[in-house]
């Protein structure tokens, strides 16, 4: 056991004294919030100001009516319009010329039949832009709406009263019967949990892997299984690079656990509804078990990339392996929507009980809702037993595959080391 702490010491101390180490715990975090925060700060994803022409080859004269719908002010998107009464057939070569100088950003015609097909064409240096594209339906179809009504006799503004949507308000109901977030803040918050668990496992099950082809290749294995048993080595190694991942991953819970409960200030830096953060809060229970998950999904991929580590001769052999380890681990990121539509649904529950892809599944599930105690004990015990059934495997294969060099050890190889050790 002493020899064993040492190589936990030492695989701990290696990776907390790096100046890498330090740097990615304080500016991942920053990383993280700026993919959210800056989009919004910079105007909304799509936003900007737009110059528009209006073709209008109408009889009645609906141009007009468009371009009062765009210059309402509300929205990302703020348009400049200008009305052209001659057909397009004669102005289609001067605008586009305006377009190609960046003069114009497109133009949209409305051809003879507009009132009776209400089809509209946009032609312009950008048709990827959602917020516009958005903006320019909108006001088009309230202009055709209108022009409808009024040769119907009726009152625009009495039928969009009639017919104004309801609004629904969604909250999440816990088993303490408190409300939880609405729907949107529950499933950023679930995405950026799991997203950040994919992370951690991948980056220090690949360290892991590392540090296994460093002393193979450098021959320091082979000196320390001297004086250390082999699983005691792979044992320390897999402790303390999963010490210094606890160490980081306590470190950016702390950041948000700050973050949450300022939620109210941000709301107000950034001039949006403090309702809209209300949602991004966490239960002290759920976070342990995330932890939990990430630890228990940690060892298990640690040996898993270490056992592929010994069994290669350096990482660009290794990745023959890796991709097959990873595979799992993708499949909740695939089904991430599936998962959240549906959190008690036969595909969730199935990749919840999954040892190899319940560390993310399960996090993304309770990120949604919540689930009963009886289906986290037994997917945590599963995945618990997985770890210990796994450890032993690789152990196996780390004791011959470090001191066995000179060439790659084939699938079929791999199966007799394990049948004869």
């Amino acid at each position: 056991m002493r020899e064993m702490w040492i190589v936990i010491k030492r695989e701990f101390r290696e990776r907390v004294r790096t100046r890498a180490f330090i740097l990615s715990t304080i500016l991942l975090p920053i990383f993280a919030i700026a993919i959210f925060a800056v989009p919004y700060l910079m105007g909304g994803a799509g936003g900007g100001e737009f110059d528009v022409a209006i073709i209008d080859e109408t009889p009645e004269g609906i141009a007009s009516r468009i371009a009062l719908n765009l210059a309402e002010p509300g929205g990302d998107a703020i348009f400049r319009t200008q009305i052209v009464s001659r057909p397009l057939a004669e102005t289609r070569d001067s605008l586009t010329a305006l377009v190609r100088a960046e003069e114009l950003d497109g133009f949209l015609r409305l051809g003879p039949d507009f009132v009776r097909t209400a089809a509209a064409t946009y032609r312009g240096s950008v048709v990827t832009n959602m917020t516009m594209i958005q903006g320019l339906r909108a006001a088009v179809s309230q202009a055709i709406q209108s022009e409808r009504l009024d040769r119907a006799g009726l009152d625009a503004a009495q039928v969009a009263t009639l017919l104004e949507p309801a609004t629904l308000e969604t909250s999440q109901i816990t088993r303490s019967g408190a409300e939880g977030g609405d729907t949107l803040s529950t499933m950023i918050l679930a995405y950026f949990i799991t997203f950040l668990l994919y992370l951690f496992i991948i980056l220090y099950g690949t360290q892991v892997m590392q540090s296994v082809h460093e002393e193979k290749g450098n021959r320091i294995a082979e000196v320390l299984m001297s004086s250390v048993t082999a699983p005691q080595l792979l044992a320390g190694k897999v402790f303390g690079v999963g010490g210094a991942a606890l160490v980081q991953m306590l470190a950016w819970g702390g950041l948000l656990a700050l973050a949450v409960s300022q939620r109210g200030r941000i709301a107000q830096r950034l001039d949006i509804p403090a309702e809209a953060l209300a949602g991004f809060q966490l239960d002290p229970l759920v976070a342990f078990l995330l932890l939990l998950y990430a630890l228990l999904g940690f060892f298990l991929y640690a040996s898993l990339y270490a056992a592929a580590g010994a069994a290669t001769q350096d990482m660009q052999d290794a990745q023959q392996f890796v991709w097959i380890l990873v595979m799992p681990l993708i499949i909740p990121l695939i089904l991430q929507f599936q998962i959240i539509s549906a959190p008690h649904g036969p595909l969730a529950t199935a990749v919840g009980w999954i040892p190899l892809t319940s560390p993310l599944a399960m996090p993304l599930r309770m990120g949604t809702t919540e689930i009963s105690g009886l289906e986290l004990t037994g997917s945590l015990t599963l995945l618990a037993l997985s770890v210990a059934l796994t450890s032993w495997v690789a152990g196996k294969i780390y004791r011959i595959g470090m001191l066995s060099t000179g060439r790659r050890a084939s699938l079929r190889e791999i199966w007799r080391w394990l049948r004869y050790t």
